[in-house]
């Protein structure tokens, strides 16, 4: 969801800004727009979703993202090259560059992945614009602006924060991932797994549960340890 509105005022700012030189910026913005859009809808829709296919959804929206905005850098890039407009094309680049920080970051805190899992694929976000912008330097008719641009001392640093934004990323998947872990182990008791609290009261607490095995709903009394010393009171229970 919060992708989807970051991307729907991205939006209409490049709409409102009318730049027709750069019809690609919007088009592609609105591809994304559309894709997190549709991913949003389908988590906060009402249809029962298997993990496998959350998994699928959330494979295309960061892979279907990180393309559009790899694509989007290309275009941009090698544009502002061929009109040799150095300064802008250092900003176009430094843009998509802080778009993957964002993206990586989201991924890794938001995502239940294993270290692995999590790491190819956010290796894979930052190669992404690195791969994108290389293609465009290699286009032909950007040989005096590709010299100028070498000599830019913020070329240097794109790597750099891509490198930073995919550690960074990586560990707080495998921390977060570690701390899910943890919380679900807590929530389990014996052989019902806790769901929620429902009442509360002098003798303890009731949770609704699910069985690990029946999978059937149940309503699980955990009694206070203060209370569970005293025999009248666990004999009322």
């Amino acid at each position: 969801m919060f992708l989807a509105l970051a991307y729907s005022a991205l939006f209409l700012w490049n709409v409102f800004a009318r730049d027709e030189d750069f019809w690609f910026v919007w088009a592609t913005m609105g591809l994304r727009l559309v894709l997190a859009a549709t991913a949003a809808g389908l988590f906060y829709s009402q249809a029962p979703l298997t993990s496998f296919q959350v998994r699928v959804i959330e494979c295309l929206l960061f892979g279907g993202l990180i393309t559009i905005l790899a694509l989007s850098q290309y275009l941009g890039v090698s544009e502002l090259l061929r009109r040799d407009n150095v300064p802008a094309a250092v900003a176009f680049t430094k843009n998509g560059v802080i778009q993957v920080f964002a993206l990586m970051g989201l991924y890794g805190m938001f995502v239940p992945n294993g270290l692995k899992t999590a790491a190819g694929v956010i290796v894979s976000m930052a190669l992404a614009p690195i791969l994108a912008i290389s293609l465009a330097l290699s286009s032909p008719g950007v040989r005096e602006a590709l010299e100028r641009l070498h000599r830019s001392e913020q070329t240097g640093t794109n790597i750099l924060f891509l490198l930073i934004g995919a550690s960074l990323a990586i560990y707080s998947a495998h921390v977060l991932g570690g701390l899910r872990a943890e919380l679900h182990e807590a929530r389990r008791f014996s052989h019902y797994r806790l769901l929620q609290r429902i009442g509360s009261g002098g003798m303890g607490d009731v949770f609704l549960a699910e069985h690990r095995l029946l999978k059937r709903p149940c309503a699980l009394k955990l009694i206070k340890s203060g209370a569970g010393r005293e025999p009248l009171a666990l004999a009322r229970v």
